[in-house]
């Protein structure tokens, strides 16, 4: 019997383990749903699809959208390539503080929702994340000139996701070398890093609290954390409560903590967590059927497109993307200072629109033709409408 026993010990063991359990939910996602997860997905995709010329504000961002082809299974193969890249790049991480145990890090951060979810998202943030984690891995080695090996993955990553300036900080707080880095960009990039931290209620990535119970497990990682991750973990925890969007930063460092937490355990009671991390990753799966666009908003846009004539569609700004990529048009994308009024013609919304035909009611949302000017609800009259996408990020 001993024979037959699986080596666990073995890195090509433990890299075919990570797969299968990166690769499950991936599977779910690209022949469970035909379409996207969000809607700055299709922002994305919206600009690869358009003469496969991407603009952007980050310079490798645009080179590396530039280059894939307008398919979203295209998508979704590049998303599980970054999350499997970064799972096996956390079980390194983990292996510079459990020898044993250590790879059991890139299992047990799919507890961590949040860091899952960023993979859905077609969008930079996840394919800055193995360059965030490659700078972990040489942050945490400590060796000659690791922490600059970790500044020059650091830059890469900036070149892919504006946000990687945060992550500077948050490592900057326990090396003197990356902090002067971090100070550099902060001076640099002020007033975009305010404006970015200037709370907004529309959107909900960017609710203060709104990420508290996306951690769930990743909790337990605070029971029996090493002292050195703790600069980090309050560092992303505070910056994640504060901004929804940024709560995914801290995974690598609970997910660390989780691995120290269940090899402290009894083997027996180590057997169960693990059933129970299958269990909930497997439940991770089944969510992907309730993520934004569902099936009836999908249909809601298409039918307001199909109804408008000429494509043109006034619109909730949220919808606005989801709009341009099933081939209408609008004015009213990107954010909520782009609402337009809506005037004559075809209206989408959430919100009840006076004097104007209900031409067709979806869950949550109608499709209306408007024959005089009105305006949408706004989020004083109505906040719990205003928050229309529920972002994952």
């Amino acid at each position: 019997m001993e024979k037959n026993k699986i080596d666990f010990s073995n890195r090509w063991v433990q890299a075919l383990i990570l797969l299968v359990i990166t690769a499950v939910p991936f599977l779910f996602y690209i022949f469970g749903r035909v379409d996207l997860v969000g809607a700055d997905s299709y922002y994305f995709m919206n600009e690869i699809c358009s003469n496969g010329l991407f603009k952007s504000d980050t310079a490798l961002t645009g080179m590396i959208f530039s280059i894939l082809p307008c398919n979203i299974i295209v998508a979704k193969l590049v998303l599980f390539l970054c999350c499997f890249v970064s799972v096996l790049l956390l079980a390194r991480i983990g292996s510079l503080f459990n020898t044993k145990y250590g790879w059991t890090t890139g299992f047990f951060v799919f507890l961590i929702p949040d860091f899952f979810f960023t993979f859905l998202k077609f969008e930079n943030d996840a394919v800055s994340v193995p360059f965030l984690l490659l700078a972990t891995f040489f942050f945490f080695k400590k060796k000659k000139f690791d922490h600059f090996i970790a500044i020059f993955f650091l830059i890469i990553a900036g070149l892919i996701w504006e946000g990687t300036i945060f992550y500077a900080i948050g490592l900057g707080l326990s090396s003197w070398i990356i902090g002067i880095f971090a100070a550099i960009l902060i001076v640099w990039k002020i007033i975009p890093i305010i404006a970015v931290l200037v709370p907004d209620w529309t959107v909900q990535e960017n609710i203060f609290g709104a990420s508290f119970r996306s951690i769930l497990f990743g909790y337990f990682g605070l029971l029996k954390t090493y002292r050195v991750l703790l600069p980090q973990i309050i560092f992303f925890l505070l910056l994640g409560m504060w901004k929804a969007k940024f709560i995914f930063l801290v995974a690598p460092f609970l997910a660390i903590g989780l691995m120290k937490f269940v090899s402290s355990l009894s083997p027996k009671l180590q057997k169960w967590a693990y059933y129970v991390a299958l269990l909930f990753i497997l439940s991770e799966c089944i969510s992907l059927l309730y993520f934004m666009p569902t099936i009836d908003q999908t249909e809601a846009v298409k039918f307001a497109i199909a109804e408008s004539g000429d494509g043109f569609v006034q619109n909730d700004w949220d919808f606005g993307h989801w709009v341009v990529f099933y081939g209408g048009s609008t004015e009213s994308r990107f954010h909520s200072s782009w609402q337009r009024e809506f005037g004559e013609g075809i209206v989408l919304s959430k919100h009840f629109q006076p004097d104007c035909v209900v031409l067709k009611e979806f869950k949550d949302v109608n499709v209306y033709r408007c024959s005089s000017v009105r305006l949408t609800s706004t989020i004083e009259n109505d906040f719990e409408d205003s928050v229309i996408i529920r972002e994952v990020e």
